[in-house]
């Protein structure tokens, strides 16, 4: 065992970058590795790669098979694998995939990661606005889940799958990122709010219309800049995806999520931070009465320790994680 590839869903940027930690995890093992992503996702993350410091071999890749919501906003373009892609698949020992099924027909040890898979998640939300040609395709990705030899999942944030029962779930920690030792330490002396919106393009400003302006400073940034900012903000509202959550767990920064409750996978990452007693609020929290308590308990800091606190509990550094998934795979 000594080739690795690892594909990253093309929905959202969190996505790669837990690819590219496991890479490094993974070639810090003596393994070499091979990621396969968007070059739209490999370039939002430039910066952060020339943080990390690290040699990594990329291989642009498209959609080629059922992917999440920007996927099908975008009109379900699908498309084959070229030839070189196809190869390449051919030629590893196995394949890390966090989310993606299409490469189980180019390879049979494909091991699926994350928090959900897009099965599982147009299962529960509904594939009715899928054209009959992409019904075909989610009925041929059905059948490529079965293939699955084993899925690692996260403890915490996990999508609860009744699917997942016939395959040997291994559960895992949330990873700490390489690039977290750059994370500001200290918070902003004047109270701030960054409005992280995801970088699907999911979101509109719609989303944010029945919030009352809060007297406090508002700027748009997505939290994986978190690595290149002096200070934390005091508080990110913005998309509860678990990319978002990640940076403000492990930075220490409370979040408020706001959503349009239709997605599932946000749906059931809002009901983990709930229940890990990270939005302790009296009342539903998608509120302009609860984003009002989160400022004023986020200026006083009173919600900085449950986000201080938990995190070493649920995380893992990347190195252990990929240690523990080899040592799995080798006896598989």
């Amino acid at each position: 065992m000594n080739a690795i590839g690892l594909i990253a869903s093309s929905n959202g940027l969190g996505h790669l970058r837990r690819i590219i930690n496991l890479a490094i995890g993974f070639q810090d093992l003596g393994l070499r590795t091979e990621i396969f992503a968007q070059s739209i996702q490999i370039g939002k993350i430039k910066s952060e790669l020339k943080l990390l410091n690290k040699s990594l071999n990329f291989t642009p890749i498209e959609i080629y098979g059922i992917e999440g919501p920007a996927w099908l906003k975008s009109g379900c373009n699908l498309s084959q694998p070229p030839k070189k892609v196809i190869e390449k698949i051919e030629k590893l020992d196995f394949i890390i995939s966090d989310n993606s099924l299409w490469a189980l027909k180019y390879c049979k040890r494909v091991y699926l990661f994350g928090h959900f898979n897009w099965i599982d998640y147009w299962t529960l939300g509904g594939i009715s606005k899928f054209s009959p040609k992409v019904k075909k395709v989610f009925e041929e990705e059905l059948n490529l889940f079965e293939k699955i030899r084993m899925s690692f999942q996260f403890n915490v944030f996990h999508l609860n799958s009744n699917r997942l029962s016939n395959i040997n779930v291994k559960k895992i920690n949330l990873m700490r990122y390489n690039s977290d030792v750059h994370m500001p330490i200290s918070t902003n002396r004047q109270p701030i709010i960054w409005k992280a919106v995801g970088t699907t393009g999911l979101n509109s400003e719609r989303d944010f219309e029945f919030l009352e302006k809060p007297k406090i400073k508002i700027i748009e940034k997505e939290t994986y800049k978190l690595t290149f900012s002096k200070n934390k903000p005091t508080l990110v509202i913005g998309r509860p995806g678990l990319g978002t959550i990640r940076d403000c767990l492990a930075a220490g920064v409370p979040f408020f999520p706001i959503w349009d409750k239709a997605d599932v996978e946000l749906n059931s990452n809002v009901k983990h931070l709930q229940m890990l007693g990270l939005l302790p609020f009296k009342d539903t929290v998608y509120s302009t009465n609860n984003l009002n308590e989160a400022i004023n308990l986020a200026c006083t800091g009173q919600l900085d320790k449950f986000w201080i606190e938990i995190w070493p509990k649920i995380s893992d550094n990347t190195y252990t994680i990929c240690e523990q998934m080899v040592a799995l795979i080798s006896k598989n």
